[in-house]
């Protein structure tokens, strides 16, 4: 038998803590010895005659199993014969355990370019599903994917899919990263990011949706906020509701009105029913819980029994599958998240600092090898996926790193020579901000990220004004936007310096103002 694994470094996207491997394998004869599921074990056993009976044995702890097994007509069988194989992770175990008598061996496919993943929890349906979107797997994209009852989608920038009869109302946003089905309809001034809507929804007024996955004919009202949520066939949501991050609502599920479900909210149309007991009376109605789901809400919330003889009992499993970690490990966990949160000039992660460090390290390309900003866009959103980065973190660190690009290795630069450096790395880069910097939500990121940044490199906030000007006369910056984050200071501890930032750009925004105002008088 073939496993067919991919090779994807620790922190790839396509990789879950619930589906981390380790692999030995002989690289003679290109078998697989060992294979072990790791979750979030840091230690891990091996058999001693591995080692003692072979010279050259590898550790691979770079794979991603995709789920894809190429064997012969016996091995099903053999699997289906044995109550003892569970799951395939426990057929694997029996061939390799029973080598000699079953005469069976493992033997691993490594590829490198080609795409492969499997779906085999929320994280990964999020993972791949972005993949798909992104076109990180074409051709198996949106717009050639078609069957029987569905048509392709149209392809538009910023990765936006309409299949036919969509209807998007006067003044509604689609950002980027969006998938639309056939006769969904969305309502005016409602904006949707990162997320995909099945066929035969209806999306009211005023709704923002970022990271959700809405399957077919769902009916979600005015004024509704929902994040990184998945809701199924048939729910309706009412007016006013809000849907955190990790929430799941099931078949024909109704919520609401004016309710805020709490993260990781698990909602059924049915109650579940406890094995343990006897056939249950049907005259009992179980209470809805009101409270959590609104006046209206038909639903119960769903809570899976954990056996308290397994180990998942010490594991916190975040609902998309980011997170998996001991009780042991919570207090260093959470110490070392708040510490991150504590000021927004201390370090960042080692995913964030390796991204960070690799912009720059792209951006040197770019100028030393005339790479065009394109292909630094396309560099940028392989590093994202790489590294997991969220979008409003590309956007600040992107931004910072093209900040620091001219004084890489300059302690001392004076003004005037980074103002010319930074010239031209802002005219290259134009096309990169415009890809990242669409949104208003975007470009006040940026302006924080560049604020951060002054509050750190005097010499950088010398030139800050310079730098808005050049972003603003080239469309990059909205006028609102500047205004936003100019009248807004933030109340830290380094409160002065954000001030004396606002006073060195004071006279731009006096410009701005003049010229909002002349415009105002000749309209």
């Amino acid at each position: 038998m073939t496993l067919i694994l991919k090779e994807a470094a620790p922190g790839h996207r396509a990789r879950c803590i619930e589906e981390e491997i380790l692999v030995a394998v002989d690289s003679k004869a290109q078998r697989i010895l060992h294979y072990q599921k790791t979750g979030a074990s840091k230690k891990f056993n091996f058999p001693v005659d591995m080692f003692e009976n072979l010279n050259s044995v590898e550790l691979r702890y770079d794979l991603l199993d995709c789920g894809i097994c190429v064997c012969s007509p016996v091995v099903p069988s053999l699997f289906q014969d044995n109550f003892d194989y569970q799951t395939r992770e426990d057929f694997i175990k029996g061939i390799l355990d029973n080598e000699e008598i079953l005469g069976s061996t493992i033997h691993p496919c490594i590829i490198k370019d080609e795409y492969a993943a499997r779906v085999s929890n929320l994280y990964m349906y999020n993972a791949i599903s972005k993949d798909i979107i992104n076109r990180w797997v074409f051709p198996l994209v949106p717009d050639n994917i078609s069957s029987d009852e569905t048509s392709p989608c149209s392809y538009g920038r910023h990765n936006i899919y309409l299949s036919k009869d969509v209807t998007l109302a006067r003044g509604c946003r689609l950002q980027e990263n969006v998938v639309i089905g056939q006769g969904s309809s969305v309502g005016c001034n409602s904006t949707i990011s990162n997320s995909v809507i099945g066929k035969d929804c209806h999306i009211g007024e005023n709704v923002g949706i970022d990271g959700a996955y809405i399957w077919d004919k769902v009916h979600i009202e005015n004024g509704c906020l929902l994040k990184m949520c998945v809701i199924c066939d048939g729910a309706v949501v009412k007016k006013n509701v809000s849907i955190a991050n990790g929430c799941i609502l099931s078949y024909d599920v109704t919520v609401g009105p004016d309710v805020d479900l709490p993260n990781d909210t698990h909602l059924v149309f049915s109650p579940e029913a406890n094995d343990l007991q006897d056939e249950p009376d049907a005259s009992i109605e179980p209470e809805v819980d009101v409270t959590l789901v609104g006046q209206e809400g038909v639903c119960y919330q769903y809570k899976p029994d954990v056996d308290s003889d397994e180990e998942s009992l010490d594991i916190i499993h975040d609902l998309w599958g980011m997170n998996l970690m001991s009780d042991r490990d919570d207090t260093s966990s959470l110490s070392e998240a708040e510490s991150d949160q504590s000021s927004t000039t201390s370090p960042p992660p080692d995913e964030f600092r390796m991204f960070y460090n690799e912009t720059l390290d792209t951006l040197q390309r770019a100028v030393d090898e005339n790479i065009g900003a394109d292909n630094i866009v396309l560099e940028i959103n392989s590093l994202k996926h790489a590294y997991g980065i969220p979008i409003k973190d590309v956007v600040m660190l992107v931004v910072k790193a093209i900040v620091e690009f001219p004084q890489r290795n300059k302690p001392d630069i004076k003004p005037p020579e980074l103002l010319k450096g930074l010239k031209k790395i802002i005219s290259k880069c134009l096309p990169v901000f415009q890809n990242y910097l669409k949104s208003s939500e975007s470009q006040y990121d940026s302006l924080v990220a560049l604020e951060e940044f002054c509050v750190i490199h005097p010499t950088t906030a010398s030139v800050l004004m310079k730098i808005m000007h050049i972003l603003y006369e080239n469309d990059v910056l909205e006028e609102d936007v500047v205004l936003k984050w100019y009248n807004y200071v933030p109340e830290t501890d380094d409160m002065e310096d954000h001030t004396e930032i606002r006073n060195q750009v004071k006279p731009f925004i006096t410009w701005l103002s003049e010229a909002e105002e002349d415009s105002d008088e000749s309209d």
